[in-house]
Order: structure tokens, then C-alpha cells, then sequence
């Protein structure tokens, strides 16, 4: 959340600059339309950075669970392996995101 409110401050600030030093410095609008677009890159760059980070821990997690199932699956008694066979391709399926 501070992000975004960091950026909206560093975005406001560029205007009302840009605004106040119009009259001295032509390129002042030019420049907070740089600093706007150099902030929300950024900003989007990080929020597509971190769906990332969190897509691969999942994937990490998953392959644990499973490796821990497959070891499960390896102790069972043999009159219920049967019956883990079946529950296998449920609980292995992908997830519905």
C-alpha cells in the first residue's frame, strides 16, 4: 500500500511543479509526463515482479506437497493402496486460477 501511495505523491509533486515552474521552464510539463510514466512503470514492473516471486513459491510448495504424497503414497498398508490410487489424480489436479 505505501507504494502506491509514494507514487501518487512522487506523481503529484511532478505536476505541481511542473505547473508552478511552466512560465520559467518550457520543458517542465514534458518532465513530470517523464517522471509520470518512469513512476508507473516502475510500479508495474514490481507488481509484475512479485506475482512472479509468488507463482514460483507456489510451484515450490506444490512440488513439496507432492513429494510428501509420493512418500505417503510408498508406507501405505497394501490393502490401501487401492484406495490412495484413486484419491492421487483428484488431489494432483491443477488448480482452478
Amino acid at each position: 500500500m505505501f507504494k502506491y501511495i509514494f507514487a501518487l505523491l512522487v506523481i503529484a509533486v511532478a505536476w505541481v511543479a511542473a505547473f508552478v515552474l511552466k512560465t520559467k521552464f518550457p520543458w517542465a510539463i514534458v518532465a513530470a509526463i517523464i517522471v509520470t510514466v518512469i513512476t508507473l512503470l516502475a510500479l508495474g514492473a514490481l507488481v509484475l515482479y512479485r506475482r512472479y516471486k509468488a507463482r514460483k513459491a507456489a510451484r515450490e510448495i506444490e512440488k513439496a506437497l507432492n513429494a510428501q504424497a509420493d512418500e505417503h503414497a510408498r508406507s501405505v498398508r497394501p490393502e490401501q493402496r487401492p484406495r490412495s490410487a484413486r484419491c492421487r489424480p483428484r488431489c494432483s489436479a491443477p488448480s482452478r486460477r
